[in-house]
C-alpha cells in the first residue's frame, strides 16, 4: 500500500499568519514591508490607506500594492463576501500565489467582526444598544460561525496571507495584566490561534519592533515553522526567506 509523501514547500510562500498587536503598533507597515511579491489589502481600518500610501514608493515593479477598502460603519457583511468570492473565481488568489505575493485579509479582523456583528444584528432584528432586544445566544453563536467560515476560506488559499487584528487586555480586581488576546468577538478569541500556522504578537517601543513568536507579556503567540522565540526590527521578507529557505531560526535573534 503507498502512502502519500510528505511535500515541502518548494520555495512557495504559502504561511497564514494572525499578526496582533495594539492599535498604532505598526501593523499594516509591517505587512507592507513584503517586497517578494504583489500585495493586496482588504482594508477594514479607517486610514490604513495612508500608511499604504507611504509604502508604495520606491517599490520594485514586481511588488506593486493594491487595495480594496471597505468601510464597516457602511457596507454591510454581505457586500464584502460578495467580493471575495468573485476575486476567488477570477483566479486572482491563484496569480497571486504564483507571483509568490501576499494577501492581507482582513486589516483588521477587529473592524471585521465588527462589521459581520452589526449584520448579523440588522438581519436577525436585534438591537445592540437595547437590553430587552438584544443579542441572543443563538445571535452571537452565528458571529462567531461567520468569523470562522471567513477563516477557513483564508486556509484554503493557495498563497500567504496575513490576518491583522488588534488586541484587547484582561485584568485582575487590581489592575494586574491576566492574558492578552485577539480581540474579537466571545470566548474565540482564546481559541482562534489553532486554525492559523503563525501567531506573532507586534510591540513597539521608542521605535523599535519586535514580533514574539512564543508567550510574551501574558500573550500566546506560536509558531508551526520556527523554532525562534522572536524577531526584533521585523519585516516580512525576512519571514519569507526564512521560510523558503527552511531555517528554523533568524540571524541575530537568540532564543
Amino acid at each position: 500500500m503507498s502512502k502519500q509523501p510528505l511535500i515541502t514547500n518548494q520555495n512557495k510562500f504559502d504561511l497564514k499568519i494572525l499578526l496582533v498587536g495594539n492599535s498604532g503598533a505598526g501593523k499594516t507597515h509591517f505587512t507592507g514591508t513584503y517586497t517578494k511579491g504583489p500585495i493586496h489589502y482588504y482594508m477594514f481600518d479607517y486610514g490604513g490607506e495612508k500608511t499604504l500610501a507611504k509604502l508604495n514608493q520606491n517599490r520594485p515593479e514586481c511588488s506593486p500594492i493594491t487595495i480594496d477598502i471597505i468601510n464597516p460603519r457602511r457596507d454591510d457583511y454581505s457586500k464584502f463576501w460578495t467580493m471575495l468570492q468573485k476575486d476567488e473565481r477570477a483566479g486572482m488568489f491563484d496569480e497571486f500565489a504564483s507571483k509568490n505575493g501576499l494577501i492581507v485579509l482582513p486589516d483588521s479582523l477587529t473592524a471585521l467582526d465588527s462589521m459581520i456583528l452589526a449584520s448579523v444584528a440588522k438581519n436577525n432584528s436585534r438591537d445592540l444598544t437595547s437590553d430587552k432586544n438584544g443579542m441572543r445566544i443563538q445571535d452571537w453563536g452565528q458571529v462567531i460561525a461567520w468569523v470562522k467560515s471567513l477563516i477557513n476560506v483564508i486556509n484554503s488559499l493557495p498563497c500567504a496571507v496575513v490576518t491583522t487584528a488588534h488586541l484587547v487586555t484582561e485584568t485582575d480586581k487590581e489592575g494586574n495584566v491576566v492574558n492578552r488576546y485577539p480581540s474579537v468577538t466571545g470566548q474565540y478569541k482564546s481559541s482562534i490561534g489553532k486554525d492559523f500556522d503563525e501567531v506573532y504578537y507586534l510591540t513597539t517601543k521608542q521605535k523599535s519592533r519586535m514580533i514574539s513568536m512564543g508567550n510574551y507579556d501574558n500573550f500566546q503567540a506560536k509558531s508551526r515553522v520556527f523554532s525562534a522565540l522572536k524577531l526584533s526590527d521585523p519585516t516580512m521578507d525576512i519571514i519569507a526567506d526564512a521560510y523558503i529557505n527552511n531555517k528554523l531560526t533568524f540571524e541575530g535573534d537568540k532564543e
